[in-house]
């Protein structure tokens, strides 16, 4: 019975081993070792080529946009004027009923907040509201950049956050660097106006005309958009489908204005060094013959591409804020392929020299504590997989400093079992070795892992893959340094 539970003991400490590490094998290569339902960790573009570009939340639109709202707002609502404003507060005036203004106010915009007077209204805190509001806008972006990449035919797309303001889309190709750049950072808005003699003055075919200063009917109201061509002049057209609010106003609209002009505006913008700089042209100027309303067609876009793109960007819906490239790079695959060689080389050669190193001092228990190095890195490729991370080459180099790191704790345990060897039972010494040694490796542990922690949030994308393998690799070195390195101490070396 003694020799069961022997072999069983054995066998269970070579599983806490065989299991992380096979585990680790499927998820890195999933077409050679079947796996048990882990995702395979991607590869980020410096391993694998491709492009990839960071578009930045322009701030001071999402800022303007909120305030344009809170105007509109209390100027329909309430018929209030502004008198004043900051940075962070706008002063209107005006009466509104004081008992019921704030709450009817703050379910529209909960991170305002308002001073009511008989005077008029004070709405403050925009600056604080801003973050949220960024917050917000990447959350909704990701999710139309994604709608516009798919539209194209780009597959295996990573996009993520960084930072409060930033969007990272790393492209499997280089190639459609281009084509990815004209519909990623396009803000095209379609807009209908009626003509106005005092409005706002636009060219339509050198010629000056002028429209009302607000659209009748915007952009967010369409459903569905796709390019063609017109069946008698053979030009570039796009049809459009509204929503059921956009298709009612636009009936009534154009049933109230038959045989009167309605001028269609393109808004895109272009950012120059972070600025922005709005550029509307008109699409068409045509008169209503008769009423029409979800479904109509617009003309005047030039040729097929320009088409093809103001389709794409109208249906897959307009960004909640305009955001701009602020890099961009691509890797060629040869040149990703060389990365990884070379960055696995590194883990080799790194590892064989911790290997030499302890084995000359250590003898036997440099074999557990490399065993224990193994375990490590499979558990930190393990939890790459379960958070969705990519292994990028910086990424690489935190494993390989991990497993120094590692090496470190099981040496301060090796030396603190000689301290204890005059004892003369080995599980004694074992046992007391590891408790002894908690309390200085989790300190040395915490720290690096706070300073990971600041390092990840603050850093570049570049930086990112650094800090996430070096947090994960402290949490693993503590794991496999007191539950895998001394169940193996304790089996292989303790008192038989």
């Amino acid at each position: 019975m003694r020799k069961i539970r022997k072999v069983l003991g054995y066998l269970s400490s070579m599983l806490l081993v065989l299991v992380p590490a096979y585990l680790a094998l499927s998820v890195l290569f999933p077409q050679s070792v079947p796996g048990l339902g882990l995702e395979p960790v991607q590869l980020g573009i410096d391993l694998k080529g491709g492009g990839q570009l960071v578009l930045q939340v322009d701030a001071n639109a999402v800022d303007e946009k909120e305030k344009t709202s809170v105007k509109g707002y209390l100027a329909d609502k309430y018929k209030l004027s502004v008198i004043g404003s900051s940075d962070d507060a706008i002063s209107f005036k005006g009466n509104v009923p004081l008992a019921s203004f704030s709450r009817e106010f703050n379910k529209d915009f909960p991170d305002l907040t308002t001073d009511v007077s008989s005077d008029g209204v004070v709405v403050s805190g925009f600056v604080s509201a801003l973050n949220y509001l960024k917050g917000q806008a990447i959350s909704k972006n990701i999710q139309v950049l994604q709608t516009r990449l798919n539209s194209i035919g780009v597959a295996d797309i990573t996009m993520y956050r960084q930072g409060s303001d930033k969007v990272v889309v790393d492209l499997p190709k280089g190639d459609i660097m281009n084509d990815a750049k004209k519909i990623l950072a396009s803000s095209a808005q379609l807009n209908f106006y009626a003509l106005d003699p005092k409005g706002v003055p636009v060219k339509f075919h050198g010629k000056d005309v002028s429209r009302t200063k607000m659209p009748f009917l915007n952009g967010d109201h369409i459903q569905d958009a796709y390019a063609g061509l017109d069946n008698r002049t053979g030009l570039p057209t796009v049809s459009i489908r509204l929503d059921v609010e956009g298709g009612a106003k636009m009936f009534s609209y154009t049933k109230s204005h038959v045989r009167k002009p309605m001028l269609t505006t393109i808004t895109d913008a272009k950012y120059v060094k972070g600025k922005r700089i709005e550029q509307e042209r008109v699409a068409s100027l045509a008169t209503i013959s008769e009423p029409f309303g979800a479904n109509f067609v617009v003309t005047g876009l030039g040729n097929m591409e320009v088409a093809s793109n103001l389709a794409l960007v109208l249906k897959s819906g307009s960004l909640q804020a305009p955001m701009y490239i602020v890099s961009e790079k691509v890797v060629e695959p040869s040149v990703g392929a060389s990365n990884a060689k070379q960055g696995l080389l590194s883990f080799v050669i790194g590892m064989l020299l911790l290997g030499m190193y302890v084995l000359y001092h250590y003898r036997a228990r440099a074999v557990i504590a490399m065993i224990s190095l193994v375990v490590n890195a499979s558990l930190i490729v393990i939890a790459m997989s379960l958070l969705g991370a990519s292994l990028t080459l910086t990424g690489l180099a935190g494993i390989v400093l991990t497993m120094g790191m590692a090496i470190d704790s099981n040496i301060i345990v090796f030396e603190r079992q000689k301290e204890y060897a005059d004892s003369g039972d080995k599980t004694i010494s074992i046992r007391k070795a590891f408790d002894s040694s908690l309390e200085p490796i989790l300190d040395a542990n915490v720290t690096t892992l706070l300073a990971t922690i600041l390092l990840y949030n603050c850093s570049s994308v570049t930086l990112k893959g650094f800090a996430l393998t070096l947090g994960l690799g402290v949490i693993c070195t503590v794991i496999s340094s007191f539950f895998i390195s001394k169940n193996l101490t304790l089996r292989f070396l303790g008192d038989k």
